[in-house]
């Protein structure tokens, strides 16, 4: 067996591929790590536009006139993440991917809804971003929503008049939180409201 030269050879070259073989793998595996650890990297990007895009389908509610497609929402998420800046540094391309993301989400949605629903629209997506933040819990929203609701039914405003008073509610920042409001009654300033609401009369 040993004086068959061509067999030799064969077991050889076999052996020379079984070892390149090895390698490749070994080195894909290293590779499939890699763009796992640059994919988890960029998951926040996919987590907001999930977000946006359930914000969007949820104005369905509100109207039923508002309804968008999720091939037509992808065109602006891929538009998004071309027309965001580069930049070498992963955290500052993250930001700008997440900012010009939500941007251009809130333009394409305010370019279908009434005047009268897009502070609606733009209280919703800050409720579902400061929720996602961990800086808003549903606690919280309950608490906001029922508690004004109950303040006024019991001065009976919203029985008797309930053009007389206005309350208007409006994200300063998204990495704020959002209980800023404006009342146009001064008793307000005579009931309990808790430390996280200003109220500018």
């Amino acid at each position: 067996m040993l004086d068959n030269v061509e067999l030799v050879e064969t077991l050889e070259e076999t052996k020379a591929k079984a070892l390149e073989v090895t390698d490749k793998l070994n080195l894909g595996i290293i590779t499939g790590k890699e763009i796992e650890k640059h994919r988890d990297t960029y998951r926040p990007v996919a987590r907001r536009g999930a977000i946006l895009y359930f914000v969007l389908a949820d104005m369905a509610t509100i109207n039923s006139m508002y309804q968008y497609s999720l091939a037509a929402y992808l065109e602006v998420f891929e538009f998004s993440l071309r027309k965001s800046l580069p930049d070498t540094n992963v955290e500052k391309r993250l930001r700008n991917i997440l900012d010009t993301l939500t941007h251009n989400v809130y333009n394409y949605g305010c370019t279908g809804i009434f005047e009268k629903h897009k502070l609606l629209y733009s209280f919703q997506i800050t409720l579902k971003l400061e929720m996602d933040l961990a800086k808003l819990r549903q606690e919280e929203l309950d608490f906001f929503i029922k508690v004004c609701l109950l303040l006024f039914s019991a001065a009976g405003f919203l029985a008797r008049r309930p053009s007389t008073y206005c309350l208007v509610l409006y994200p300063e920042r998204v990495s704020r939180k959002i209980y800023h409001c404006t009342f146009q009654r001064k008793f307000l300033n005579n009931l309990f409201y808790p430390k996280n609401f200003y109220l500018f009369i």
